[in-house]
Formats: structure tokens, sequence, C-alpha cells
């Protein structure tokens, strides 16, 4: 289901119906498991991440070390597999329905959740915060922990930090670093990312794969260019050695 890629171009699959996660190599184009054993149990903490029980991993994404961090649906939970050793732990528990998960530059990692419909961070002490959603206000250009969310399941982060909400089935939101949120468009979406120019791409009701021109750039009221279909997909995901990446339920994808 959940696609992402790291700075070198290899892809990483949230194989949920299986219970692994997936790596295919930029290179080589070969496909490896790097977490999960197929169960569906929650279980392995502190061994290899190859033999761990993951529930319905949804979504994954490396930070900049190599570091693999994994959003288990099914367990409300965030595991991590280290870049060096693959040994794979827990770093946060009780979270309602995680989806789409993303890194920072500092190392930072946002979690996008569709059932509590709050944007979680964790840093790289491994302390939780809530940075949008989990209010019960609404609006634009108000702190971004003041409103209520209707259910996250993308988020993507800029180079300056700002983040990228797709408020489900509702519209494009941006946070940016003073934790203001703004309404970027109004478009059904589901899952989001942008690429190195500050171009936004998301899924529209997990049937297209649409594109805003320079939202990250231009922010709030002002994409040059309509939001525009480019091809069918469930999730989105910016190759950094080029192209996007999407998937279906079977399938994954590239758009050059």
């Amino acid at each position: 289901y959940g696609l992402s890629c790291d700075l070198a171009g290899n892809l990483y699959i949230g194989d949920w119906g299986n219970n692994r996660v997936r790596k295919v190599n930029a290179s080589t184009g070969i496909i490896t498991t790097i977490a999960g054993n197929g169960s569906s149990s929650t279980s392995g903490d502190g061994g290899a991440a190859t033999a761990a029980g993951i529930n319905s991993p949804i979504g994954a994404a490396a930070d900049n070390a190599g570091n693999i961090f994994i959003s288990e649906y099914g367990g409300g939970r965030i595991r991590r597999v280290d870049a060096i050793t693959g040994i794979i732990t827990t770093i946060a528990t009780g979270l309602a329905g995680p989806c789409q998960i993303v890194a920072d530059i500092a190392g930072n990692v946002f979690v996008a959740t569709q059932s509590g419909g709050i944007i979680y961070k964790i840093d790289t002490y491994g302390a939780v915060s809530t940075v949008a959603g989990g209010g019960s206000g609404s609006g634009s250009g108000v702190p971004a922990t003041s409103v209520s969310l209707l259910g996250d399941e993308g988020v993507a982060v800029d180079v300056g930090g700002n983040l990228f909400l797709a408020d489900n089935g509702c519209c494009l939101r941006k946070v940016d670093t003073a934790g203001i949120i703004t309404t970027v468009a109004t478009y059904s979406n589901q899952w989001t990312a942008l690429d190195i120019y500050g171009n936004l791409y998301f899924t529209n009701g997990g049937s297209y794969v649409c594109k805003v021109a320079y939202a990250s750039a231009f922010g709030i009221g002002y994409p040059p260019i309509p939001p525009r279909s480019i091809c069918m997909g469930d999730s989105v995901a910016y190759g950094y050695t080029g192209g996007v990446w999407s998937s279906s339920s079977t399938s994954v994808a590239t758009i050059d």
C-alpha cells in the first residue's frame, strides 16, 4: 500500500496485506523483505526485523542515516529498524490508525493517523508530541493543534520543515514551522509527497494521483497550476533520483 523513497532512490513498500515491509533497490531493481515474517502479530522487538511479527504495516520511511520507520496500522504503533544491526524496536504506541510516515532532514519522524485525525512528531530522542489535530476548532491561520482534522492518512515534509497534510476527504493543509495551519487546496485526498522542486503530489480519493505545482514554494492560495491528474493510484512517493511512484492494491508503477 504505502510508498516512500530514500535519497538514493530505493523504494520502500508497506505490504500490509502480507504483513511485511519491502525494499526495491534503485540500482538493481531487486525486491527484498526488510521487516516482517508474515504474521499479523506484534512481536519480535529486540531481534532481527525480518523475524518479527508486524500487524498490517501500511507505511515505511527511511531517515538520512538509513534507519527504517514503520507505521504498524493494526498494532497502533511505530517500529524502527536500525540501519546497522537490522534490529527492530517499538518507539511509539497507542496511535489510532497510523498511516503515512516521513522523516525530515534532522531525523524527526512525522506520522499521520487515519482514525485519530492527529499528526504526531517523534523527535530524535523518542519524545512523542502532537503537531496538528486533536483540538475542537476549525479554520485557517490558527494554531494547528487547535483544530479538529477529519482523519489524516497522508503527511509530507519539505526541506524547510513545513508539513503538508491530507485532511482526508476535505483538503490539503500546510503547517508552517511556527505551528500555524492553512489550507493549500480543497480536494479530496489521502496520501501526499513532495519533490525537490516543491511540487506537491496527492492521491485523490484513492483513485488518482494529482499534482499541485510549486505548493511548497508559494504556499496557501497560490498554486500557479491547478491540481491535475497524472495517473491512477492509492499512494504516492517521489523518487529523489527521478520519477514519481504510485501504487494500487496489488501493483506499483513509476511515472517519469
